[in-house]
């Protein structure tokens, strides 16, 4: 590996961390709750499968059964995807939100999201996690273009995360909110966050650049 690339890595993985500590500002002086962070991390959900579709399509198409063969895949991926969060997102709201507004509010999802993220304050942290993955994005964009990934790979990564890390956090987020949501089991949250990224990141950078 030579000096240029290590400097590279550490400039992301100070990135990573630095931008995934943002949250940690919204539990000493917002006074978050373990509703805050989940819905978060949920939201970054949805900016992953934003990537994950460009990430389909970001290919050197020399014919239309390959265009055929990103775009078909990228509106199944956004319909199942779309669906699945649309149903994790109700599951948080309905067992972690502290006012019932939220939950009479699952008609219309657009003006949910922006209700919670305006009154809790979440658009400055949900910035700084939308920048890690624009980054992470441009890193893996660059590093292995063209990608000859596997198209179903690309797909499941994002239910990967999801299962590995949300049903960890949920539990986790259960347990603090039924003891006051204590500053160290939040931070604890966002710490396992991290650490969940940093081993993505890892397992990512191994791969060969094409």
């Amino acid at each position: 590996m030579s000096n240029q690339t290590r400097g590279n890595n550490f400039i992301f993985l100070a990135s990573l961390i630095l931008l995934n500590l943002v949250p940690a500002y919204g539990v000493f002086y917002w006074d978050w709750k373990s509703f805050d962070l989940i819905f978060l991390y949920w939201l970054e959900n949805l900016i992953i499968g934003v990537f994950t579709v460009l990430k389909l399509m970001a290919y050197p198409y020399q014919n239309f059964s390959q265009v055929a063969g990103r775009i078909f895949p990228s509106i199944l991926f956004s319909v199942h995807y779309g669906i699945f969060c649309l149903a994790h997102g109700c599951f948080i709201v309905l067992f972690f939100a502290p006012d019932e507004q939220y939950r009479s509010q699952f008609g219309d999802i657009t003006y949910l999201i922006a209700l919670i993220v305006s009154q809790h304050q979440l658009g400055w942290p949900l910035l700084a996690l939308a920048s890690y993955q624009l980054i992470d994005w441009l890193r893996d964009a660059i590093t292995h273009w063209p990608s000859e990934e596997k198209v179903e790979h690309i797909m499941s990564a994002p239910y990967k995360r999801i299962v590995v890390l949300h049903f960890a956090i949920i539990g986790g987020g259960f347990f603090i909110a039924e003891n006051n949501n204590p500053i160290g089991g939040l931070l604890l949250l966002i710490a396992l966050k991290i650490v969940n990224d940093v081993y993505q990141w890892s397992r990512a950078i191994k791969k060969p650049p094409l």
